[in-house]
């Protein structure tokens, strides 16, 4: 069984996105924080769907802390050096928004596109 549960704060604002078939889909990444101050963070690619991606659109932003629970996954890619690279990302079951701000009046950041196919080779 493959289950991850992880906290920590986004690295940028959610980007929203719907597939050609209307599904909306979510990318956001989060650093997890180690054992210790001293330890760096590792960051996550994190990919919510339908409901969840439009209220994680909706109510979240860069530095907002959530607890995620979902499938962890790896892909492999070249940077832009040449040097081959593996970044971890998960897919969604559960985001749980773990602040208790109120959500600002400002319109999301993310514009929303028709389009699910592009995918981000980019580290976080």
């Amino acid at each position: 069984m493959n289950i991850w549960t992880g906290s920590g704060n986004l690295g940028r604002d959610p980007e929203l996105r719907y597939t050609p078939s209307g599904t909306a889909v979510c990318d956001f990444s989060i650093a997890v924080q180690g054992r210790s101050k001293d330890d760096p963070p590792t960051w996550f690619k994190v990919t919510a769907w339908e409901k969840q991606a439009e209220a994680t659109a909706e109510y979240l932003r860069k530095g907002s802390k959530v607890l995620v629970t979902g499938d962890i996954r790896t892909d492999s890619y070249e940077d832009k050096a040449g040097v081959k690279r593996q970044k971890w990302w998960v897919n969604a079951r559960q985001v749980e928004f773990l602040d208790r701000k109120e959500r600002d009046d400002r319109e999301p950041s993310a514009t929303p596109t028709n389009d699910a196919s592009e995918y981000d080779d980019l580290p976080f």
